[in-house]
This record gives structure tokens, C-alpha cells and sequence, in this order.
């Protein structure tokens, strides 16, 4: 998946517009687009404020490491088998709550 998709899906996952991501990231709505489109690439500072809102490394938006498959209803989470983050199996980490 590419670093667009990445940030496109994470939204759809949290229910968030792009104006509404763009605005708490501090970028327009028109270069968060073309971001998502990969006809713009995001600079390191953008891909830092990215990862902070949702909570996840950068590694993570980069493709680098991958969260097991989870589905979403309605704001909350079910976990489909074990976590794998940094070498360590976990489960119910708060820390991949969808923000309120």
C-alpha cells in the first residue's frame, strides 16, 4: 500500500474528512489530496504530525511494519488475533484506539 493510501484509509478508519485531518496536521485540503493521490510526496515534518495524530509510528504510514488486521464498528475495536509491534506480542493496547 503507499503512503497515500495509507493516510486515506486511516482516515476512513477513523471517520475523518480530509479537510477535518488536514486542518489538525496544519496543511491545506487541496495538498493532503494530492498526497493521498501520491502526486505530491510528504515532506518528513508532515509525515511526523501524521503519525502523532493517529498515533502510530512513521514506519507504520511508510509500509515498513505492518498492524494485524482489525475491524471497526462503530468507533470500537475488535481485535482478530495477536498484535506484533516492536518485536513484542500485545493485545488491547490503548495506544491503537481510534482517537475521539
Amino acid at each position: 500500500m503507499t503512503i497515500g493510501k495509507t493516510i486515506a484509509y486511516l482516515r476512513d478508519v477513523y471517520s475523518i474528512s480530509q479537510r477535518e485531518l488536514a486542518k489538525k496536521i496544519g496543511m491545506s485540503k487541496s495538498v493532503l489530496n494530492r498526497v493521498e493521490q501520491d502526486s505530491r510526496p510528504l515532506r518528513v515534518d508532515e509525515l511526523v504530525k501524521i503519525a502523532d495524530y493517529f498515533d502510530l509510528s512513521t514506519d507504520y504510514i511508510l509500509g515498513r511494519k505492518e498492524v494485524s488486521t482489525i475491524l471497526f464498528t462503530q468507533r470500537n475495536i475488535i481485535r482478530c488475533g495477536s498484535w506484533h509491534h516492536g518485536g513484542a506480542y500485545i493485545r488491547d493496547n490503548p495506544r491503537f484506539l481510534p482517537k475521539e
